[in-house]
């Protein structure tokens, strides 16, 4: 499968047999399941995309790739699902994923890594949850404001295992979205960060993996928690030459009475550790 500069192709063949995956300059490639999908090489050039589409009230699309072979994601090529987890609250209502945000004067914060941040009316975030070696879940939504201002919607999950070399230079964001400020000035919450899941028989790169939380809408009336952040896990059987740097960051409240989100967690295991 190739998909070229312009091009756009989404995808969802569960059980497909191998073959190369390549995304150049300009393509994108989403997947539309939850299964896994198979290839025997993946090469992602400057400029590429891979994406998942996006969820709400279920979890129905991952990016779940097994590669037998090798893995280059190239500088400048990308792996965005930022924003593309659960969905946030709507209509003065709470968010949706096991971590939720609930509706409030502001929204409170969804939690995954850690705990979303209360909003300043004191409603509580939303709780951690997923397992921290092996992270596999979507972020959670933030919780509506007063008014209605829709939480901010939590990060996507990329799960990738690769049987040979993997070089990451690029970035890969699955980071939670902002809580959203009602014309009323009222604060929603942020979502969380979503999943970072990495298996690889050896590592390279110095790219950049982000599972950060969103943002706590800031409001006169009532402000929204931050977003807690989410999960990054990373094993390598073998040589782990990278140089990655990893953020799952807690987001900041929308000021005063609204709390941050939790961190999230970062787990690395390599032979040597």
């Amino acid at each position: 499968i190739e998909v070229q500069d312009g091009g756009s192709l989404s995808f969802a063949v569960a059980g497909n047999s191998g073959g190369a995956l390549i995304v150049r300059n300009g393509g994108a490639f989403q997947q539309l399941t939850a299964q896994v999908l198979s290839f025997d090489s993946v090469l992602v050039e400057r400029g590429g995309l891979l994406t998942h589409a996006s969820n709400s009230t279920t979890r129905s699309s991952v990016l779940n790739l097994a590669v037998s072979g090798n893995f280059d994601l190239q500088p400048g090529a990308t792996i965005a699902v930022k924003g593309l987890g659960y969905a946030g609250g709507t209509l003065n209502g709470s968010g949706y994923g096991p971590g939720a945000g609930i509706y409030g004067g502001g929204g409170s914060g969804a939690g995954h890594g850690g705990a979303g941040g209360r909003d300043s009316s004191g409603a509580v975030g939303g709780a951690a949850y997923d397992n921290t070696t092996s992270p596999t879940d979507l972020g959670s939504g933030g919780g509506s404001s007063y008014n209605s201002a829709v939480g901010g919607s939590g990060g996507g999950a990329a799960l990738i295992t690769v049987g040979g070399p993997f070089s990451l230079n690029g970035v890969i964001n699955a980071g939670g979205n902002d809580g959203v400020r009602s014309p009323q000035d009222y604060g929603s919450g942020g979502g969380s960060g979503g999943a970072v899941n990495i298996i690889a028989a050896t590592l390279n790169g110095t790219g950049l993996i982000l599972a950060n939380g969103g943002v706590g809408a800031v409001g006169g009336n009532a402000r929204g928690g931050g977003g807690a952040g989410g999960r990054i896990s990373i094993v390598v059987t073998g040589a782990d030459g990278s140089t990655l740097t990893l953020q799952a960051n807690s987001a900041a409240g929308g000021g005063s009475g609204a709390a941050n989100g939790g961190a999230g967690v970062i787990a690395r295991k390599t032979p040597s550790a």
